[in-house]
């Protein structure tokens, strides 16, 4: 029985671990730019998995000022005999320059299984802030909120069903309008 119970457990945690991730690499991928300026710059964003078992959504906004967002999020649909779900990995990095009134930096995130936030937070020029929370296997709820009357950078990485990787984002590619040869 322990022997059952120990092959389980490994093939849990190879299942919904990086490792897993590495050998058939990611299903897909969703990459974001955002950068805004003027009155009221807002980026809301949501990515829910399984049914509303794992998921994080987050708001960022000033009422007056600049906001940018660079994000990638690697998808993965996992597949074993009769169980599936889906596990996916979040790196953001997101700056809150207000001309007047506060940054607003707020997430929810959730999970059940394993999992990982990291965040790392400068406010202003004297104070960082960095959170790590993770779970092995549970259910788990992360809630931050940054409200600072200054600029905010913050890097996160939000690994659901899996670590955390903790890459660094890279904005996607401009999209250019097609051309034809009859327009020319």
């Amino acid at each position: 029985m322990r022997k059952l119970f120990a092959l389980t457990t490994v093939l849990s945690m190879l299942l919904t671990s990086g490792i897993a991730v590495a050998f058939g690499g990611p299903d897909g991928s969703i990459n974001t730019y955002f950068d805004a300026s003027g009155i009221m710059p807002v980026y809301h964003s949501a990515l829910i998995l399984n049914d509303g078992d794992d998921g994080v959504v987050e708001k960022v906004w000033t009422g007056l000022g600049d906001v940018k967002v660079v994000e990638n999020i690697d998808l993965e649909d996992q597949k074993f005999l009769f169980w599936n779900y889906a596990d996916a990995n979040v790196d953001k990095e997101i700056y809150v320059d207000p001309w007047m009134g506060d940054a607003h930096v707020e997430k929810t995130a959730w999970w059940d299984g394993v999992g990982e936030v990291y965040r790392y937070a400068e406010l202003g020029d004297d104070i960082v802030d960095i959170k790590d929370a993770s779970t092995l296997l549970g259910d788990a709820l992360f809630i931050d909120s940054i409200e600072y009357n200054g600029d905010v950078f913050v890097y996160e990485s939000v690994g659901l069903n899996r670590f955390a990787t903790c890459d660094e984002p890279v904005i996607p590619d401009l999209i250019y309008p097609p051309t034809c040869g009859w327009f020319c």
